[in-house]
């Protein structure tokens, strides 16, 4: 996800932000993408569902059932 849109004035950089067709960088383009891909981003494309709660009853199990096959 993009956390800035900016122009690169930088001529030592500007290559660095070249779009992968190798054209060069342009911020109305960067930004057109960006809100072309917002309803994917909506949706959850890409987006991996992750509990990271630990005390929950079914990693419990998971921790103690590691540590019994991993113990000596």
């Amino acid at each position: 996800m993009v956390n800035a849109i900016f122009d690169e004035d930088n001529p030592y950089t500007r290559d660095i932000w070249k779009c992968p067709d190798a054209t060069e960088w342009n911020p109305d383009r960067n930004t057109n993408e960006f809100i072309s891909m917002l309803p994917d981003y909506q949706n959850g494309y890409q987006l991996i569902p992750v509990n990271w709660t630990i005390n929950i009853d079914r990693k419990k199990n998971y921790f103690n059932y590691l540590a019994a096959i991993t113990s000596d």
